[in-house]
């Protein structure tokens, strides 16, 4: 879990801290009070971990690639030949190409591209990951306490338990599905305030296809121990959208800081993209649902 891209928020009170990290927003318009006596605004969060501005604003970075790719010249590489394109914008259209020609182009607002002026920073000073996910959903660094990556609850009031007795909604209403296990202990100080499922964790579900993909998780090891593949993270993610019709629902994908950690920048880049593909399925899947389309701001961001 690393600093490569950072984009959170300023000091704030909880209350707020979800709405102001919008990398790429959507979901056309804000209910007014009318509005929301029919249908409930919701809020459907996304994390990248690890993943870099330059990835998302560049494409493929041929120095690092190069780098990376041993004695094989760049040119031959798989990587290169998928995602390369002569000038930035096409290649990250290559990397990502939902995120550039349909969230960024017609529904959404983006901000990080150093090379454009545009600098989005954290406020605390450790800049790994457990310091970023609680400052991200806290509104505030918490520098001489959270030190670490490890698994330990601190008792810090997070957005996601503050939202769930201030809309007065269920367990299920407010969930997070998170590849990383330490999720269990960076989303809530109260355990089993709110839905969590993170890391190997198997997910009940009355759908047998789901149980069945529960069951795979644990036969498809990943090589970081407490992480589990991206894949699994989105379809119980999925799978609980569609079954509880959450409110609030967090996606923590973790695998472009895994690989990227490893040295593997072609995997990472690959990460991406799938990463990319789901969010297309996530969007296409919240448009098309009467109670989520128009009513669901989708917030984008990294740590």
């Amino acid at each position: 879990m690393s600093h490569r891209l950072r984009t959170s928020l300023p000091r704030v009170p909880p209350r707020v801290a979800l709405v102001l990290l919008v990398l790429a927003g959507v979901a056309s318009g804000v209910p007014g009070a009318a509005q929301q006596r029919e249908a409930a605004s919701r809020v459907v969060l996304v994390t990248l971990d690890g993943a870099r501005w330059q990835d998302i604003f560049g494409g493929v970075d041929v120095d690092v690639l190069r780098s990376t790719s041993g004695k094989t010249p760049i040119e031959q590489t798989p990587t290169y030949r998928r995602f390369w394109a002569a000038t930035p914008q096409a290649s990250r259209e290559k990397v990502m190409p939902f995120l550039w020609t349909t969230l960024a182009r017609q529904h959404g607002v983006l901000a990080g591209n150093r090379a454009a002026g545009s600098r989005v920073v954290v406020t605390n000073r450790h800049r790994f990951s457990y310091p970023g996910y609680n400052e991200l959903l806290t509104g505030a660094p918490h520098d001489d306490v959270v030190t670490s990556n490890d698994n330990k609850r601190y008792d810090f009031l997070t957005v996601l338990e503050w939202l769930r007795p201030a809309l007065q909604v269920s367990k299920p209403q407010v969930a997070v599905f998170a590849s990383w296990e330490t999720f269990n202990w960076i989303a809530e100080r109260q355990e089993g305030t709110i839905a969590i499922n993170a890391g190997y964790q198997s997910y009940e579900h009355d759908d047998a296809r789901v149980r069945q993909l529960s069951a795979m998780q644990f036969d498809t090891l990943t090589p970081w121990g407490g992480a589990s593949h991206d894949v699994y993270t989105f379809r119980f993610g999925m799978a609980h959208l569609a079954t509880y019709r959450p409110l609030v629902t967090y996606l923590a994908f973790d695998e472009t800081d895994d690989w990227a950690h490893d040295g593997r920048y072609d995997m990472t880049l690959d990460a991406l993209h799938r990463s990319d593909a789901r969010l297309s399925e996530l969007w296409s899947w919240l448009q098309a649902d009467p109670e989520y389309r128009d009513h669901t701001t989708l917030i984008i961001t990294v740590v």
